[in-house]
């Protein structure tokens, strides 16, 4: 592949990154297709409810010509099967996938030479129509490539009709999934009684050395629908940190200083008419919807048919204290818009006192990945990480981390991990091993704090990934953590990761993890080591070699169990102790036989759990 795949061992992951092409950060791993069903955002119709003249959902496949304009068989597909590539983008959430699309999965064909043709197979009569609008809706990625639509009178001469994907930046989405495009195309087809309508893909060996294995385009529900004069519509809208590698769901108040965001719109006058004072407007709201901040960046006259965008100047967050906010952007005129909701785009963003995080406190949408994402991966299911960025530009505490589950079965296994950015075999601090008790599966969330004393969870300012390991026992017990999709769009490639243990590999997410750093003064140690049934102490010697024990102080009568698990959850060990009385008690483990490497040591009592560490030499 031209593309430079990258697993993060020896990765130097800093600031600067933003001065690399994203897409060569780390490998991305292709999803069940069912993975993200609950992702896919029902778009509205076009433009206000108005009347197709012509329309075709992919339905029939017949209706349209697949050709090829390099001579190879990287050609587009009419199906309901997604992006299949290394770096697959999410299937196209249109009104009507569900019966067929169409994609070109560039990446998936990925032979350095790509021209792709997609033609309506017949004639479309335009009479009597002078002013004509194209919709289509579309979900694409660039990556040296570019996508046209084209139009003919004759089905031999075509004109390239520039819209808003021409203006897209490398690595980014043309916008929400399904984006609608809509394209003046009154000047060519108007009044004609015989149209064709052509989308083309090209990466060819004439763009350079990375052509010919981008992401990918797929298109549906196309449609004619009548002109109106003033439509402006937001091809694509993008929000970057200035200081950040990302733009950060949740931010820690103390991080704000010096940070800002900066936006950049992509848009087309779809219009007959020129739309004076063009703008864009920048809009933020509190959780209550009441404005707290607004902006103009004004661009001026935009003419029918011209496709442009802009860029604001640094807006700083130290504006904002702590609580959620919506940001809102969009690209306006002094005239009445035909259809007023394709004109904005949004995100969001929280501030709050001692917690950072790539996902916000009340996502909008949520999907999720864990133990059972990969069920034709064998051994994916026991260790599956899942990591988001967390960079700290201050030194700072941190206390534990903070996840959120939509699935947690009784006996999954959890354990969080802050890990080096450069190298994400390195562990920086860790928690304890935590069992899913009935409890958490109720809660569906958990916090572990971090294991040491103060000044051993004090983080330097650097670049690190929050972490979580999930066990399920293999597949006895599954776990997974909830995928926040509310700024799915606005992610950089490389921001949230996955590992799978079948491969012992780092993968690119594409969204954040409901995964918080907390953070402060508190010297927390392990809540369970210590409850209402029993305290545990160290189990000794550790490192061990043929035999070890087990020491705790029952705080009431009850039945005792101790498991020992390997890494993978499995069950070494089982003692079942039988009732205990209140008191210390000492069991011994006999370790001969045992592989040498990391244990877990698991003690269960009166319906609560605790677990250690222990090495076997």
């Amino acid at each position: 592949m031209k593309k430079l795949l990258l697993t993060l061992c020896g990765m130097a992951f800093i600031v600067s990154t933003h001065a690399q092409d994203a897409k060569s950060i780390k490998n991305e791993k292709p999803l069940p297709k069912d993975v993200k069903a609950n992702a896919q955002v029902q778009a509205t119709n076009t433009l206000s409810g108005a009347t197709p003249i012509w329309s075709d959902d992919f339905g029939t496949a017949a209706n349209w010509v697949i050709s090829n304009g390099a001579g190879n068989s990287d050609n587009w597909v009419i199906g309901t099967a997604g992006p299949a590539g290394s770096f697959a983008i999410p299937t196209i959430a249109s009104p009507t996938s569900a019966n067929g699309f169409a994609l070109f999965d560039s990446d998936f064909l990925c032979s350095g030479n790509q021209n792709a043709y997609l033609t309506t197979a017949n004639p479309i009569n335009l009479s009597g129509q002078p002013d004509v609008l194209l919709n289509f809706h579309q979900q694409y990625r660039r990556y040296f490539d570019s996508s046209f639509v084209q139009i003919s009178t004759n089905g031999t001469t075509w004109t390239n009709l520039p819209f808003g994907n021409l203006t897209l930046a490398n690595s980014a989405f043309a916008g929400t999934n399904p984006n609608l495009a809509s394209i003046n195309i009154s000047s060519i087809a108007g009044n004609e009684d015989s149209v064709w309508i052509r989308f083309n893909f090209l990466s060819d060996t004439t763009m350079g050395a990375n052509a010919g294995c981008g992401y990918a385009w797929m298109i549906d529900d196309v449609s004619i629908t009548t002109a109106t004069d003033n439509e402006i519509v937001l091809d694509a809208l993008s929000i970057s940190s200035t200081s950040r590698f990302d733009l950060y769901g949740t931010y820690k108040t103390r991080e704000l200083a010096g940070d800002s965001v900066v936006i950049q719109a992509n848009f087309t006058n779809a219009g007959n008419l020129a739309q004076p004072n063009t703008r864009m407007t920048l809009n933020v709201y509190d959780n209550s919807g009441s404005p707290v901040a607004s902006q103009n960046f004004p661009y001026g006259t935009l003419a029918s048919g011209g496709v442009d965008s802009m860029v604001s100047t640094s807006i700083p967050l130290n504006l904002f204290g702590q609580g959620t906010y919506t940001l809102v952007a969009g690209v306006i005129s002094d005239s009445t818009e035909a259809n007023i909701v394709n004109n904005y785009d949004t995100a969001y963003f929280d501030v709050a006192d001692s917690l950072s995080s790539m996902a916000i406190r009340t996502p909008r949408r949520i999907s999720s990945l864990g133990t059972n994402s990969f069920p034709t991966f064998p051994g994916a299911e026991d260790d599956f990480r899942c990591a988001n960025i967390l960079e700290m530009f201050n030194q700072d505490t941190v206390t534990g981390i903070y996840m959120n589950f939509t699935l947690a079965s009784v006996g999954a296994l959890v354990v969080a991990h802050i890990r080096d950015a450069n190298d994400l075999s390195i562990t920086v601090m860790e928690s304890d091993l935590h069992v899913i008790t009935p409890t958490d599966t109720l809660n569906k969330y958990l916090w572990l704090p971090m294991l040491g004393s103060f000044s051993d969870r004090t983080l330097a300012p650097g670049d690190y990934f929050a972490s979580v390991s999930l066990y399920s026992n293999i597949n006895a017990n599954h776990i997974r953590i909830a995928d926040d999709l509310s700024n799915e769009k606005f992610k950089r490639t490389g921001s949230s990761l996955i590992f799978t243990a079948d491969d012992q590999t780092w993968y690119n997410n594409g969204v954040a993890f409901d995964i918080d750093a907390t953070f402060g003064d508190l010297n927390v140690s392990v809540e369970d080591m210590d409850n209402a049934s029993f305290s545990y102490e160290a189990v000794y010697p550790n490192p061990a070699d043929q035999n070890a024990n087990v020491a705790f102080s029952l705080k009431r009568n009850g039945a005792v169990q101790i498991q020992v698990r390997d890494m993978q959850g499995r069950v070494i060990q089982k003692h079942d102790l039988g009732t205990l009385f209140e008191g210390k008690h000492v069991h011994g483990l006999e370790l001969a036989g045992m592989r040498s490497g990391l244990y877990f040591v698991e003690l269960i009592a009166d319906g609560y759990s605790a677990a250690q560490k222990l090495v076997i030499k």
